[in-house]
């Protein structure tokens, strides 16, 4: 019950703020759209991981995650878009801020361990899955490896640091 008041709560907030998908006026009004988006998509990722491993299903966990995405790209894309066209120098700027915020947040999520780990427990329960899910499975999984998650706690933590590092040329 908690967990839908969240979420409802969530979902309310997001489509109040990005719902006529408007510019932002101001780098404090882009900043804070941002954050939003983010801090939602955090809220969205804890419930994914607070299922319990005996309840998960592609759509709590794998389906769950793909729609976090698709909401967040959604909502932070027209604010990393703003770096590249809008007119005032100040709203170019910040929304450059959000980009690398994006770039660091989205490496921070291919290696959150408590979310991996879900996610491979629902994997190596090996579901008979087909077409899109089946490969929506295989290519999470791929994008978890790329992402330093069979590596040493130490490799993965060096990863990170390397990729963060190359998200700011």
């Amino acid at each position: 019950m908690l967990r839908q008041i969240i979420l409802s709560t969530v979902l309310v907030a997001t489509a109040t703020l990005f719902a006529d998908r408007t510019i932002p006026a101001t780098p404090a009004e882009l900043t804070a759209r941002v954050e939003l988006a983010f801090a939602n998509a955090d809220v969205e990722i804890a419930e994914i991981i607070a299922v319990p491993n005996e309840q998960r299903t592609f759509n709590n966990t794998i389906g769950a995650l793909d729609d976090m995405m698709a909401r967040l790209d959604g909502d932070a894309n027209l604010m990393a878009f703003m770096a590249y066209v809008h007119s005032d120098a100040s709203i170019r700027e910040a929304a450059q801020g959000a980009e690398q915020l994006w770039s660091d947040w989205s490496i921070d999520l291919g290696t959150n361990v408590d979310l991996y780990n879900a996610v491979k427990t629902y994997a190596d329960t090996n579901p008979e899955l087909t077409g899109e899910q089946a490969r929506m499975l295989k290519h999470t999984m791929r994008d978890y490896r790329r992402s330093g998650m069979s590596l040493s706690i130490e490799d993965r933590e060096q990863l990170k640091t390397i990729q963060k590092e190359l998200g700011t040329l």
